[in-house]
């Protein structure tokens, strides 16, 4: 919108909004007296043409549009606690244009064209703890001057996507008790010495879809609370970490690492969760690499060497408990000669396979060397086409297996031995053509079954036998073409059923679902369906396209 608007939210009305337009300002110095909102808090200018405001100290707002017409509204600043900039023109901020915001406690200034503040601008505002100054145009920190006031309260300062090439040492020296700092997509390559080290308080720190190409000693010094460093999408080829005693959290994602031991963490005992996805990883060999054996979450990419025998050990990983592995290019190496190395990895409760064009995943020796701990495996999107009994040897624990957008064309009834306390499958996607005579009766504890956009026919009346506590199945964009009633029978604690786009012909009725006393939701989409007796499908609630959903809350022999 090109106009002028001013959302005003009180505390007696968070839905009071007063809209003005442009076309009401055909006169200069039009004048709104709007005193009487005493409880006014939250104000945003949000227009492209503005391009100048100003507050006077009896609660008079200025604003300029175009430097042709000036608008004055009259209202009580000493409650505003919020102001808010977006879209405008403003190149500039001055203390004349905040010093009518004595109580501001926090500011957004975004989308604007400002390029500098001036020395005094924060003067008269020391109480205000959070601001975002987004997509702006600054090109360094010394334009932003918050270390010429005293910001004693500011606790997140958020200076993403502005044009921010350069680090002043002393930025942020005076914002001793920030606990969350942003400086992402912005055009950083370079961190000067002691940027940080007076943010002693400093929690969470963003430096993401930068240009940084090293990070050495003396960066991080100071930052001895530091808890989460998000690094992703630079170009870093090497960092040193060793200040950061209390990191829990690194994301170095999408950087030009060749290997974990060009990331030096040796003192950090804290770190838990570890990304390096999306780095150009070749060195195979990490049981000697510096990393914390706390770790208890890895995400790593592996560039796979093609020429020689590709060997990765995790037994530094002594307590991992999630693995999320990407293996490049896989689908041009001989499979046979990977192995992937999880002895000593005691702790390991999910894995993580998914893309890496596995066609069999027995290959790699993974699953036998997890000492029966694994809850949880997702395979999705490879290209494994059968499933092989031995392949879940020693996962006894798993709860949750996701083999969803492969190439699998049918499951025996034994396929799935040995994880018989499995709670959710997900086979969505697959080339599935038909299910067995009491298909999953070996899966007492199954309470999830993706089914989805298989090849699926038919469904006989003792597919589901043997799974009693199941509360969720999908078949949708199967072949179905016919349901009956005793097709779902000993599923009494089913609550959530979609079976739509099948090509199901015959009359729906609710009728067939008398057996599912627990049913909540039920989704049709059918194709050329057709609807049964009124008696019959008063419950449910027709819209286009013939999709039908159904909130049931209990059938019974009364609905």
């Amino acid at each position: 919108s090109t106009n002028l608007r001013i959302f005003m939210n009180n505390l007696l009305n968070l839905n009071n909004l007063l809209a003005l337009s442009n076309d009401s300002l055909t006169k200069n110095n039009t004048i709104v007296d709007l005193k009487c909102m005493i409880y006014l808090e939250h104000l945003t200018l949000a227009d492209i043409s503005i391009v100048y405001f100003e507050t006077t100290a009896n609660n008079r707002l200025y604003v300029d549009l175009n430097l042709t017409n000036r608008f004055n509204v009259e209202l009580n600043l000493n409650k505003i606690f919020h102001l808010g900039v977006y879209y405008s023109q403003l190149t500039h901020l001055n203390a004349r244009m905040l010093r009518g915001f004595k109580y501001l406690r926090s500011f957004d200034l975004i989308d604007t064209k400002l390029k500098y503040f001036e020395s005094d601008t924060f003067a008269q505002m020391n109480d205000f703890y959070v601001a975002a100054i987004k997509r702006n145009s600054f090109q360094s920190t010394s334009t932003i001057r918050l270390n010429e006031t005293k910001c004693d309260l500011l606790t997140y300062l958020d200076l993403s996507s502005n044009h921010i090439m350069h680090l002043d040492s002393e930025a942020f020296s005076t914002l001793t008790n920030l606990r969350r700092l942003a400086l992402a997509s912005n055009a950083i390559d370079f961190i000067p010495s002691g940027t940080f080290k007076r943010l002693i308080n400093l929690r969470i720190l963003e430096l993401f879809s930068n240009q940084i190409k090293r990070i050495e000693q003396d960066k991080f010094v100071g930052l001895s609370r530091l808890s989460i460093l998000t690094l992703y999408d630079n170009e870093i080829e090497s960092l040193i970490l060793d200040h950061l005693k209390n990191l829990r959290v690194l994301n170095v994602e999408q950087n030009k690492l060749t290997s974990l031991k060009s990331i030096s963490f040796d003192s950090i005992q804290s770190l838990k969760q570890l990304n390096v996805e999306r780095n150009p990883i070749s060195n195979l060999n990490l049981s000697n690499s510096k990393c914390s054996e706390n770790v208890n979450s890895l995400d790593l990419s592996i560039h796979l060497v093609t020429e020689r025998f590709n060997r990765v050990s995790f037994g530094c990983f002594h307590n991992l408990r999630t693995l999320s592995l990407g293996l490049d290019p896989l689908d041009k190496i001989d499979q046979n000669l990977v192995r992937i190395d999880l002895d000593g990895v005691l702790a390991l409760e999910e894995l993580n396979l998914e893309k890496n064009s596995l066609a069999n995943f027995t290959r790699f020796h993974l699953i036998s060397k997890i000492d029966g701990n694994l809850e949880k495996l997702v395979l999705w999107n490879n290209q494994i086409k059968a499933i092989d009994l031995i392949e879940f040897k020693g996962v006894e624990k798993l709860k949750v297996l996701d083999m969803s957008f492969n190439q699998i064309r049918s499951i025996s009834n034994v396929t799935l031995l040995g994880v018989e306390n499995l709670e959710h499958l997900n086979l969505d996607s697959n080339q599935i053509e038909g299910l067995c005579v009491c298909q999953f009766s070996g899966l007492p504890h199954l309470r999830g079954l993706n089914l989805a956009r298989n090849q699926i026919e038919f469904v006989s009346n003792v597919t589901f036998d043997g799974i009693k506590l199941l509360e969720h199945l999908d078949l949708t964009e199967c072949r179905i073409k016919s349901i009956k009633e005793v097709n779902f029978r000993g599923l009494a604690l089913l609550r959530a059923l979609s079976i739509g786009v099948n090509p199901i012909t015959e009359s729906i009725g609710i009728v067939k679902f008398f057996g599912l006393e627990r049913l909540e939701t039920l989704e049709m989409q059918m194709l050329g369906i057709t609807e049964g007796h009124n008696s019959q499908n008063r419950c449910l609630q027709k819209k286009e396209e013939k999709k039908y959903l159904i909130h049931l809350s209990k059938v019974n022999d009364d609905s």
